[in-house]
């Protein structure tokens, strides 16, 4: 890591703002989709599905023609949930996610505290090895906390109904992982793969998939719903928590990814030791994840957001700005 970032004068991250990228330098196999929740004044679903599904929604495109790829659906308690298609990492789907939230910036939509940010991603960009599989479960088991204050974009702490529909699973992984339950297996626990499981992360509608063998049911189209992310109708943001969330996958399926500092931060894990974020940790994941010092610099902006830790654990403590435009 560059002489920029480290823990003895992180606070000159104070002075960088993070930018929306044209790209994020993701490969062409890596897939994403997004799922934006969220209240609006004045505005209802039939509304927003029209301006999704149809092409006569100019307000919503300054003027131009609505992509097919969008569609809006109505959720629980009057919540409007906007879906994309399969993106890829390209200016087309960022300007696309740009021209949404725009519309929603200006339209009055609004959090109560139930809405949040969901991301799928690609099976395929692990692919069909279970050792690698096992590498992303151990990561998140070891670094699930860290994982979710960077997910939690401009908040500080969890949003109202995250244990509801968010739930964290690095107690149960630690559980398995400790037992040999995942390295003796090379099934996915079936409590990760549950369609409507409410926990930090599923795989979708895989119920028994053995990883030893081209098993019919593996499906690289198939996707990992990151459930955690919190609201956010913050382009940089959701542009953030998609490429911290692919490249983490793409990194243990590397095969240079460092084995040796994950199994020696899991035994810590183990043994007790770490019970809460810690700058440590967020430095090695930083490390485990990304080749690239300027992403590096991007997560620990998030990360630290405005280096401001509000004083009581309110659900609606929000940074000031750590973003440009």
């Amino acid at each position: 890591m560059s002489d920029f970032i480290n823990k003895k004068n992180r606070s000159d991250l104070k002075d960088f703002y993070i930018p929306y990228r044209k790209t994020l330098g993701l490969p062409s196999y890596a897939t994403f989709g997004l799922e934006i929740e969220t209240k609006m004044k004045g505005y209802n679903s039939n509304y927003i599905k029209k301006v999704c599904d149809n092409n006569s929604a100019s307000k919503f495109l300054n003027k131009k023609k609505a992509p097919k790829i969008w569609r809006a659906t109505e959720e629980i308690n009057n919540t409007i949930e906007i879906v994309s298609d399969v993106l890829t990492d390209n200016e087309g789907s960022w300007n696309d996610l740009d021209k949404k939230l725009t519309f929603l910036n200006k339209n009055g939509a609004y959090n109560n505290g139930g809405c949040a940010s969901h991301i799928h991603a690609g099976l395929g960009i692990i692919g069909n090895d279970a050792d690698k599989w096992k590498l992303f479960l151990k990561l998140w088991a070891t670094y699930e906390e860290e994982i979710i204050r960077f997910t939690n974009g401009e908040y500080y702490f969890d949003r109202k109904e995250m244990d509801r529909y968010s739930s964290r699973v690095k107690e149960y992984l630690l559980n398995s992982l400790k037992s040999n339950e995942l390295l003796n297996k090379n099934l996915f626990p079936s409590y990760l793969c549950m369609k409507d499981t409410s926990i930090s992360f599923t795989i979708e509608k895989i119920l028994r998939l053995d990883l030893s063998k081209e098993d019919k049911c593996f499906n690289k189209n198939k996707t990992i719903e990151f459930r955690c992310p919190a609201y956010t109708i913050n382009k940089i943001i959701w542009q953030e928590n998609v490429n911290f969330l692919l490249k983490m996958m793409l990194a243990v399926a590397d095969e240079n990814f460092d084995r040796d500092l994950l199994d020696y931060r899991l035994d810590k894990e183990f043994e007790g030791h770490i019970t809460t974020f810690t700058d440590d940790k967020a430095f090695e994941l930083c490390d485990l994840v990304f080749n690239d010092d300027y992403d590096k610099i991007c997560f620990l902006r998030q990360y630290y957001k405005d280096f401001k830790e509000p004083k009581t654990k309110k659900t609606s403590a929000i940074s000031s700005p750590f973003w440009r435009g």
